[in-house]
């Protein structure tokens, strides 16, 4: 594909670990500078490494502080984006920190100004795309609301929908992974969505599911080891249901997270032994699925799962979860895959046991499954890529959030990103959650309160008992 207009591009990375976001930012960096494209990417600063056990302490204050039913946001980590995953070396990283003070939003918005970029990209799942619409409002620069998770789980896991549609509303394109989600997104707003999918690369080597009878074969996790969403847990007691009658299997678990602890002790408690291994990270993970004869892919929800596109790009026969979001679009029953119909351990274990059980129907799904990932190929998804970005670059210096700034309201407010948090997100019977004042709330008054409480129920048991 020929391009005459070479652009600059801005790229947004929220995220200081592993996993599916900073993997396609990095991605669509190399592709965009290889096709002769200028890219910056605003990178999150991570927690230095000294300070992480500190950080954690303050983290598990954080959540204890949070009001009842309030979920968490992810804890940081502690690797920059170009220690992650290779980047081209012409590829310019601008460190900073993802905040909703007015002041650090308008001298990024100068700096920003003062770069003159053709198109920015914010590649989140949650509120991320308020701050960044906000920090780009009168900059000039087109804005790409891109979603990285089906929009269900956005709008009642990580966000809402209100919040989404006032961050959709600023954007010149919004870019959704499958087509499906297209229906999530209102009447209104639908001539501004474009379907884009994640980009699978060509393997070097493929898996040889059917494997040998003389090895053992390894049936493969992986993923980033977060509970809630990922399930990991659930996949070691399934294979732990089936691993007697297949004693010549094995399950490798390859990931980190905030969960690992957890999982160690949860493997340990199966009595497998060397038959369940966690592995930890892996940097390089195409020699891993090489070496597996199957893939569990246990995850509770999901956009659109690039360690199950990998493995299937790999050859490798997958078991999902048939309500799982972003599945039933790559994988088909019997054909590419197999589909556990109830989220559980029991439906789990059935599908794993069939394909444990049959070489023949290992390797017939494990090609079918690497045909099925080629739509998915590097070439024609960042070509689609590149087309999204120069068209939407021609809305520069009249874009929708500059039209924002010729309304009454946003001329007193300047469409402050911690008023629009505190009307989309607060429960104003309390304070703010997510703030230094909530943590401070609850260590000056919750805890002691917590501690006296119980002191005093002690007492009164103790005095009964007596």
């Amino acid at each position: 594909m020929s391009i005459s207009k070479q652009l600059h591009i801005i790229l947004a990375n929220n995220y200081t670990a592993r996993g599916g976001i900073p993997k396609v930012v990095a991605s669509l960096a190399n592709a965009m500078t290889e096709r002769g494209h200028r890219v910056t990417i605003y990178s999150q600063k991570p927690v230095p490494r000294l300070l992480y056990p500190l950080y954690r302490l303050g983290y598990r204050f954080y959540e204890l502080s949070l009001p009842e039913g309030v979920r968490a946001s992810l804890p940081k980590g502690t690797e920059k984006l170009q220690d992650m995953y290779p980047l081209h070396p012409d590829v310019e990283i601008r460190p900073y920190s993802l905040t909703d003070n007015n002041l650090k939003i308008q001298r990024l918005r100068q700096e920003i100004r003062t770069l003159s970029p053709d198109v920015c990209v914010c590649p989140f799942p949650d509120g991320s795309h308020l701050i960044w619409a906000v920090t780009l409002l009168g900059s000039g620069v087109p804005y790409v609301y891109s979603e990285r998770h089906s929009p269900q789980t956005i709008e009642t896991v990580f966000w809402n929908r209100k919040g989404r549609l006032a961050a959709m509303s600023g954007a010149d394109a919004i870019h959704l992974l499958l087509p499906l989600y297209r229906n999530s997104v209102p009447e209104f707003l639908r001539e501004r969505v474009h379907v884009i999918p994640n980009a699978v690369p060509a393997p070097p080597t493929c898996a040889i599911p059917a494997g040998s009878s003389s090895a053992p074969k390894v049936l493969l996790w992986l993923g980033r080891l977060h509970e809630e969403l990922k399930q990991c847990r659930l996949s070691m007691d399934a294979f732990a249901l089936v691993a007697a009658q297949y004693p010549d299997w094995e399950m490798h678990v390859v990931g980190d997270g905030q969960d690992r602890d957890m999982l160690h002790a949860h493997a340990a408690a199966t009595g497998l032994g060397d038959r369940l291994k966690l592995l930890g990270e892996a940097k390089d993970v195409w020699p891993v699925y090489a070496a597996a004869h199957a893939f569990c892919f246990s995850s509770r929800t999901e956009g659109m799962p690039n360690a199950l596109l990998e493995a299937m790009a790999c050859g490798l026969p997958s078991v999902c979860f048939a309500s799982c979001e972003g599945v039933p679009d790559l994988v088909r029953h019997e054909e590419n895959g197999l589909i556990a119909n109830h989220m559980d351990i029991a439906s789990l274990a059935e599908q794993l046991r069939r394909l444990m059980a049959d070489a023949g129907l290992r390797e017939r799904l494990g090609n079918n499954a690497r045909k099925s990932a080629a739509v998915f190929a590097e070439q024609c998804v960042f070509d689609a890529w590149e087309r999204l970005l120069c068209e939407v670059a021609l809305s520069k210096g009249h874009t929708a959030m500059d039209a924002f700034t010729q309304e009454p309201f946003a001329s007193m407010a300047r469409l402050s990103a911690a008023a629009r948090r505190e009307w989309l997100w607060r429960d104003f019977r309390g304070l703010m959650p997510d703030t230094a004042e909530a943590v401070l709330y609850w260590l000056c008054r919750e805890l002691p309160l917590r501690g006296y409480n119980a002191l005093i129920s002690g007492l009164k048991k103790r005095s009964r008992l007596s």
